[in-house]
């Protein structure tokens, strides 16, 4: 028969003890206070309906979030390798101080950096983009109840290959917080993939026919081209960061008309790609060849050149993410206006194909946009159409 009983204030589970042992038992107390009870019947022990056992059941207390010191979650028993306490109990004051780094340290050395707070998760979310290289950081804080201290987190979450900025980042957010000597900052740089060219086959003993330099390229190329086409997501997005490493080698060799008939076609197509992140590649590709003189006219004719400026009007439902594309849509207004430097007439098709009446409208829409990078890209579009 089941009696349930309270001790010290806590609910837990206890049955009567068996009848001939009850003097041996010895007696259970809880540990600590319980949230649930767990009940265990006494059939389970194949014993007479008469017989019981004493079972006290102490589940751990969780601690209720807004009677602690701070508003952080609390700290997780395993963290990443970048983190360190803070020696700050105040959680505004350590709110302030990281804020003063991301506002000001990455702004002044690393204009690919856009980030956000989340209040709720007390979480900072960074994405770096540049060239073919892209990665988010979560700057996470949290709070340790038994050094009455803040732990702060700094993970990378996504992103491929091995850049400064998150190093630099964590070194230069612990000496502000921490108050140490200031180090100077390695700056960040995006990763180059090599662009290998086959070399001449020897065949007994004879060197095979050398080949022109120009046709070691385009073999070299070829591969990337045909993943550009392929019908599955990973070929297309490694052949979408390969156009951004390509863009940086030589133009002589990139002003091929064969290689410049395959790259913008490859372009063209990966502009209208379903998934985000190989069009966020393309176009940062795009505003990389737009750079090189060649190119401005081959891809001022592309057909999706309007896929460009609509990037640049286009933002996330949800303004609490708008970071995540903040960098796609100044890329898609840079190379827009690279192009027009050279083909300003085609850059105003392109924007009449927007259902837009005029370049002011557009110009309008931009403006709004609370992105001073992304209105000093359009001013300088302005400029150049204007002019």
């Amino acid at each position: 028969m089941q009696q349930y009983n309270n001790i010290n204030n806590e609910q837990s589970i206890a049955f009567a003890p068996f009848s001939s042992m009850s003097s041996q038992l010895p007696q259970y107390r809880a540990v600590s206070s319980v949230q649930q009870s767990v009940a265990v019947p006494s059939s389970s022990f194949n014993k007479r309906k008469s017989d019981s056992i004493a079972v006290v059941v102490a589940l751990p207390q969780q601690v209720n979030k807004h009677q602690r010191a701070s508003q952080c979650e609390e700290r997780p028993c395993f963290l990443g390798n970048h983190h360190f306490f803070a020696n700050q109990s105040n959680y505004q004051t350590l709110e302030m101080q990281i804020e003063s780094v991301l506002s000001s340290w990455l702004r002044e050395h690393s204009n690919e950096v856009d980030y956000a707070y989340f209040v709720e998760q007390t979480q900072w979310r960074m994405k770096y983009m540049n060239g073919s290289t892209c990665h988010e950081i979560h700057v996470n804080v949290y709070y340790d109840s038994n050094a009455n201290d803040h732990v702060i987190e700094v993970n990378r979450v996504r992103g491929d290959g091995m850049i400064p900025i998150m190093g630099t980042f964590f070194q230069c957010l612990r000496q502000h917080v921490l108050g140490l000597p200031s180090q100077p900052p390695r700056v960040a740089s995006p990763m180059r993939r090599a662009m290998p060219c086959p070399p001449a086959l020897k065949r007994g003993g004879v060197s095979a026919p050398i080949e022109s330099t120009n046709q070691l390229f385009m073999k070299g190329i070829q591969p990337i081209l045909s993943m550009a086409a392929d019908q599955f997501y990973e070929p297309r997005l490694e052949a979408a960061k390969s156009f951004c490493d390509l863009a940086q080698r030589s133009e002589q060799l990139l002003s091929i008309p064969e290689c410049m008939e395959g790259v913008v076609h490859a372009l063209n197509n990966l502009l209208m790609d379903e998934f985000d992140d190989v069009k966020q590649f393309a176009v940062m590709a795009c505003s990389l060849f737009a750079q090189l003189p060649s190119y401005k006219q081959s891809l001022s004719r592309m057909p999706q050149l309007r896929v460009l400026a609509e990037l640049v009007l286009e933002g996330p439902a949800d303004e609490s993410v708008s970071f995540e594309t903040a960098q796609m849509r100044r890329r898609a207004c840079l190379a827009l206006t690279l192009i027009a430097e050279k083909e300003a007439e085609a850059v105003c098709e392109c924007l009449k194909e927007q259902n837009v009446r005029s370049f002011e409208a557009w110009r309008s829409c931009v403006s709004k946009m609370d992105d001073p990078r992304l209105v000093d890209h359009a001013n300088k579009l302005e400029m150049c159409i204007v002019y």
